[in-house]
């Protein structure tokens, strides 16, 4: 039996976390039990709309799962969402949210029949506030028409991977107090987190953000940050004040004392802070409006043009992958364990780098880059083709934007990516006035996407991807020139000449452009399984060739200090429908199959990355 005091202790324990609970933000799930079909359908918004025949279905979801694996025109169209959400008297008097974590490409968002808004870009979060627009208590009726239509006003407006259908991410509603934090800030979370400075012995953090007050009365606010360490210690502490008027908000910035000798994060030693910030009132009650918890990793780094990246003072070849992320069977429609798997194996193989490529990818990616020590290049889906289109711009400006600020506190990030082979396209027109101009035009909006990248984020650095074919043009028109670091995609040895004129590229660019810094952003081979020889020839998709071609590209990269990194083309056979190749409508240059096993060049990297020693018996498959 319970003693008195055991049981008081008890109630005030339960009493105290419930309240602590009420007044915090809920984050939940709504994953679950959604209905769907793939086609246009009239009326679908309509709470009293039949939706009895849909398919029932469990987010995440795309309707090219099978089609996009067997067919060159797989659907590209309109589909329809619908879901039950039922709101229980716990949501009175907060304000609800619903956040999706992607949507391809264009999502038009109804709850109980009103339009609620439109998000345009595939690739990135978005939250929209839905507390006028539910009941409470009450059965409420969500619907999303989605549209993965070839538009020339959204980006990607071409690429070689496919470009999947469907609710493919994370649903779900957030519910906070009326005080809380800026929820609406382009999908992000309202707080950020600066290091203005880093060192062996000292760092200071800054925290900023912005906070809404949908009260009826005027709000004192006192607003707390602590810097907290992976052990559970508060290291640091920051207070600041704010009023806010009723129906109001207000931005706050604070500064942190110097924190002496600071854990360091690094890919060796991925050490991680988390910067709690509370929103209280400012009086003896001290109740909790709102708290958000984001990672910090300290650490500074740098590139050199002539003697590569270094991070925290040390020089570090980055080698790693660029990243698709389909599987078959499911599309683009992975679970979280699935894509943590992806970085366990990057790690497993000792890469320290990935180029999120050609598009920011679900947010556990990065959660686990900044958890195992790999360092990252984000990139918008921008590429290939450009043309002048107010939309389009506004498009590639906000997911831009959002892309930055979903992610910003990552320590994992370094680089951020705004282009890709972006005058390819342009490259083949015919009508050379028009070509010229068209550069001139993209050239021009490169500059205005540096300009918000380093507008946004003073503390990382910009890049574009260009393709070596295009060298002289990338640099007549001034691309070359514009972001912090040049990213080259390079083929030699594959769709053209021998393996060794990939080093005679990056040394004849090195002499002749020596203020570039440079990575590799692509290179790789095809592959299948099924094929083997004794005698590889270039472009015939055997195992051993593509053994070949990376024994080659390792050893060039590694003799050339200059070279900061290099990320494989392409950490997985990938989906992409208009390929006729060995193995049709897959792009096979993976080091790993689309299934995730490991291909025999995956060992390779192994021996030349891990610390360890690594024994493999190659042509396993053979």
């Amino acid at each position: 039996m319970l003693n008195k005091t055991f049981k008081l202790w008890l109630i005030s324990g339960i009493f105290l976390n419930t309240m602590f609970c009420f007044s915090q933000r809920g984050k939940e799930s709504i994953n679950e039990s959604w209905k769907h079909i793939t086609e246009d359908v009239s009326g679908a918004e309509k709470p009293e709309f039949k939706d009895d025949l849909w398919q029932k279905l469990n987010l995440p979801h795309t309707w090219n799962a099978t089609d996009a694996y067997t067919l060159k025109q797989y659907y590209r169209g309109v589909g329809w969402y619908r879901k039950d959400l039922n709101l229980t008297q716990k949501y009175i008097d907060k304000k609800l949210f619903i956040n999706f974590e992607g949507v391809f490409v264009k999502a038009d968002i109804y709850v109980n029949g009103k339009f609620v808004g439109e998000h345009k870009g595939g690739y990135t979060a978005f939250t929209y506030d839905i507390s006028n627009f539910v009941s409470i208590p009450g059965k409420n009726i969500i619907a999303v028409k989605v549209d993965n239509s070839k538009n020339l006003d959204l980006p990607p407006i071409s690429g070689d991977y496919t470009m999947f259908g469907g609710i493919y991410r994370d649903v779900y509603l957030l519910s906070t107090n009326k005080i809380h934090f800026d929820q609406m800030n382009f999908g992000s979370g309202g707080v950020f987190v600066e290091t203005p400075l880093v060192n062996e012995k000292n760092a200071t953090i800054k925290v900023r953000g912005t906070i809404i007050n949908q009260s009826a009365v005027k709000q004192n606010l006192t607003v707390v940050s602590k810097i907290i360490d992976k052990s559970g210690n508060v290291v640091s502490v920051i207070k600041s004040k704010l009023k806010l008027d009723a129906d109001a908000k207000g931005d706050f910035e604070q500064f942190s004392e110097k924190i002496a000798n600071p854990n360091l994060w690094s890919p060796e030693n991925p050490y991680l802070y988390t910067v709690q910030t509370t929103i209280l009132s400012d009086d003896q009650k001290q109740e909790i409006f709102d708290i958000q918890n984001q990672p910090l990793g300290l650490r500074w780094f740098s590139f050199s043009p002539d003697s590569g990246f270094y991070i925290n003072g040390k020089s570090l070849k980055l080698i790693g992958v660029a990243r698709h992320q389909d599987y078959m069977g499911l599309g683009n429609a992975l679970d979280n364990d699935l894509q943590r798997r992806d970085i366990e194996l990057l790690k497993a193989m000792g890469g320290n780098f990935i180029r999120i490529a050609h598009y920011p990818q679900d947010p556990t990616i990065l959660e686990m880059c900044d958890k195992l020590g790999i360092l990252v290049w984000e990139e918008t889906p921008l590429g290939n083709t450009f043309y002048d289109s107010s939309e389009l711009k506004s498009t590639c400006i906000s997911s831009l934007k959002e892309m930055i600020r979903q992610n910003f506190n990552h320590p994992s990030i370094i680089i951020w990516g705004y282009m890709n082979e972006i005058g390819l396209g342009t490259s083949k027109l015919s009508d050379k006035e028009k070509k010229k101009e068209t550069f001139k035009i993209t050239a021009k909006f490169a500059k205005e996407l540096d300009s918000i990248v380093h507008s946004e984020d003073k503390y990382r650095l910009s890049t574009m991807a260009q393709n070596s074919g295009g060298k002289d043009y990338y640099q007549s028109y001034g691309l070359s020139n514009t972001p912090n670091v040049i990213g080259w995609n390079t083929y030699y040895g594959w769709y053209k000449d021998e393996f060794d004129k990939f080093g005679e590229f990056m040394d004849e660019l090195h002499t002749e452009s020596p203020q570039i810094i440079s990575l590799i952003s692509e290179y790789g081979a095809g592959s299948d399984g099924r094929l083997h020889s004794l005698k590889p020839e270039q472009f015939d998709f055997s195992i051993e060739w593509q053994q070949l071609y990376h024994e080659s590209y390792l050893a060039q990269i590694f003799s050339r200090k200059f070279i900061a990194g290099a990320a494989v083309w392409n950490f997985i056979d990938f989906s992409a429908c208009s390929r006729q190749e060995s193995m049709p409508h897959i792009n096979n240059k993976g080091l790993l199959y689309n299934n995730r096993t490991p291909k025999d060049v995956y060992f390779l990297y192994q021996a030349w990355l891990l610390k360890t020693p690594v024994i493999h018996i190659a042509s396993r498959d053979w």
